[in-house]
């Protein structure tokens, strides 16, 4: 072969690598790409929208609300114990006996976490959105700090066991309540709003059929007596009546006993405002407009206070508290 037909072919085949080069880059940039868009995509569909992150917020908070202190800057967001238990199908008893059972140091200085095995986020998305199965205590463990966040979001079971542990505990749900649609999506508020309202019209008869044994009666309006049970719900008041059989005459007068008088609201007051001696109580007594310095009336009440039963109690602090309008003894008076 000659000079020039030699430099020829290498110009032929210099050409043809050339081609093959650029077709295996493009070959490769399009691979790469293809793959991006299907981690963007996976992303996509297993992010969170807006009524899915509710739920899950929700669900996270009814679990962990149940077994950690009450925080003083936190007290606005705190659900009524009626909710909690509803939703989440269990007590704060039987939890922290659960968690107790699984780690004997839980609740001790040692630090744990409690986890969801299964991430909230993948049932939701799976359509799961009853808090019963979310934090179901089949649903739940206890790993140190390190771990917790060492595991993160990861889920390390089949999808066959999961739709077995959603299944398990919806049949389980059906046969100790009877047949419930499933959810959805539904927006938490409104939801709270209506296990609210139906746990105070359950305790409301509850609450009159118990009543019927004591000697309290009920002389306010029944939307008002709701109201009442609502307002103590959410402020962690309605656990003296709240019971499976009704509150006894015993709970109710240890309650007042406790309390010394001070309760200025909720049920509690109203069945004080209606306690049948007490009409007779004030008609025999004195008021503190009848005095015309206040240690006389205080020290009048106080002597009343020694003598009466602990829900007529009220009535006198009351006076008490009124008597800071009256005048003060002067100095020759209060030697005499």
């Amino acid at each position: 072969m000659c000079v020039e037909c030699k430099k020829s072919q290498r110009e032929k085949e210099k050409v043809k690598t050339g081609i093959l080069r650029d077709e295996r880059k493009k070959l490769r940039i399009e691979e790469a790409d293809r793959k991006k868009n299907e981690r963007h995509q996976n992303f996509l569909d297993s992010k969170l929208n807006s009524k899915e992150k509710a739920i899950v917020d929700y669900a996270r908070k009814c679990l962990t609300q149940m077994y950690q202190k009450p925080s003083k800057y936190r007290e606005s967001y705190q659900l009524p114990d009626e909710v909690k238990e509803k939703e989440n199908g269990y007590t704060q008893r039987e939890l922290n006996d659960y968690l107790a059972w699984l780690r004997p140091s839980w609740q001790t200085k040692r630090k744990w976490h409690v986890d969801h095995i299964i991430p909230l986020a993948k049932l939701v998305k799976m359509g799961v959105t009853e808090l019963y199965v979310l934090n179901s205590l089949d649903n739940l463990q206890l790993l140190t700090p390190t771990a917790n966040l060492k595991k993160g979001a990861n889920l390390q079971m089949s999808q066959d066991k999961i739709d077995e542990f959603i299944s398990r505990q919806t049949n389980t749900r059906w046969e100790a309540e009877g047949y419930e649609a499933p959810l959805g999506l539904y927006n938490p508020s409104e939801r709270i709003k209506t296990i609210v309202d139906s746990e105070a019209e359950r305790i409301y008869v509850s609450l009159f059929l118990s009543l019927k044994r004591t000697k309290f009666q009920m002389k306010a309006t029944k939307k008002t007596v709701i109201k009442a049970i609502i307002k103590d719900m959410w402020n962690s008041g309605s656990y003296v009546y709240n019971q499976i059989n009704g509150p006894s005459e015993v709970d109710l007068m240890n309650f007042y006993e406790r309390s010394g008088g001070h309760y200025s609201e909720g049920v509690m007051y109203l069945l004080y405002e209606g306690y049948p001696p007490l009409k007779k109580i004030i008609s025999n007594s004195k008021k503190y407009s009848d005095f015309k310095y206040k240690d006389d009336s205080r020290l009048y009440f106080e002597r009343q206070i020694r003598t009466c039963d602990v829900v007529a109690k009220r009535y006198f602090v009351e006076q008490i508290l009124q008597s800071s309008s009256l005048k003060e003894k002067g100095f020759l008076r209060r030697l005499f």
